[in-house]
């Protein structure tokens, strides 16, 4: 990644700041063990990237294209994850209490673990 990428400090600024991301450089940011609670990125393609131990709790990831994202031991609370392609996600250990699933595509995501208690996940595909 080039040393000129400055990622914003302000957690509201992020999801303008992932739109204008080329996808090879958008695929090397990772943000493991950040707290990024409340963020928006509804609609966003964030494929393949690293969200371990993160702090996502109240993000809205509504309709956004999360296939083999990394949430291990990930802290998402409370988050809208509505119509998510999570295909081949890990989500294991991953805290997901609250969380709203419907409609989302887990489709070989990894939950071994997860913590989905009063989760909502109707219609989603869990094959």
């Amino acid at each position: 990644m080039s040393d000129e990428l400055q990622i914003p400090t302000n957690p509201s600024e992020l999801p303008e700041f992932l739109r204008q991301l080329d996808g090879r450089v958008l695929a090397q940011l990772n943000f493991s063990g950040m707290d990024l609670s409340g963020v928006d990125f509804s609609g966003l393609d964030l494929t393949g990237l690293r969200f371990e131990r993160a702090t996502l709790r109240d993000c809205r990831f509504t309709e956004a294209i999360l296939v083999c994202c990394n949430f291990e031991d990930a802290n998402l609370k409370r988050s809208n994850l509505q119509g998510a392609n999570l295909q081949g996600a890990l989500l294991a250990h991953a805290d997901l209490v609250d969380a709203q699933l419907q409609e989302a595509n887990l489709e070989g995501a990894r939950l071994r673990g997860a913590n989905l208690w009063r989760a909502q996940a109707q219609k989603s595909i869990l094959e």
